[in-house]
């Protein structure tokens, strides 16, 4: 299995965002931040051609990237996982993940600092350090060959969205 990981798009400022009185949790991609990220996706079709599953935090603007990405991918349905909100377990997102290992790649979009503590737990079982960091609109590729579980990941790519654009 291939697991690529995604930190959602340009979303807006969350400080003025805050000042409307809305959760974070709404908090949406830019007009901007939409446009970077369809063309980040475009550019990782050439890389990566196919997914096969797309999930996605609740939170609005990771679903928003989703949808771009669903979009490119040509694909209909987004899983809204709790398993990808940014306080989330890493070991309820690895039992889910477990659910659909039999799926050749799937596609997380999510959040930082959680991603890359993720991806660290996922790559060497580290428990509280995380040695990456995922830029907005930035992917990373891992691969697992024999077990999907902690420290079994393999890296493939860590690229950040100015590479991908390009």
């Amino acid at each position: 299995m291939k697991l690529l990981i995604v930190r959602h798009g340009v979303a807006e400022d969350r400080e003025l965002f805050s000042e409307s009185g809305k959760k974070d949790e709404l908090r949406p991609l830019t007009e901007r931040g939409r446009k970077k990220t369809r063309k980040n996706f475009e550019g990782l079709k050439y890389i990566l051609p196919h997914v096969d599953l797309i999930a996605s935090s609740p939170y609005v603007r990771a679903f928003q990237t989703a949808e771009i990405c669903a979009d490119v991918y040509r694909k209909k349905n987004i899983y809204k996982i709790k398993e990808l909100e940014p306080d989330a377990p890493f070991k309820l997102f690895l039992d889910w993940l477990l659910e659909h290992k039999t799926k050749e790649v799937v596609a997380i979009i999510g959040h930082e600092p959680h991603l890359s503590f993720l991806t660290s737990k996922l790559l060497s079982h580290a428990e509280s350090k995380s040695f990456l960091l995922l830029k907005k609109g930035g992917v990373g590729l891992l691969e697992f060959i024999d077990k999907v579980q902690f420290g079994k990941g393999q890296l493939v790519f860590w690229l950040p969205p100015r590479i991908l654009r390009s």
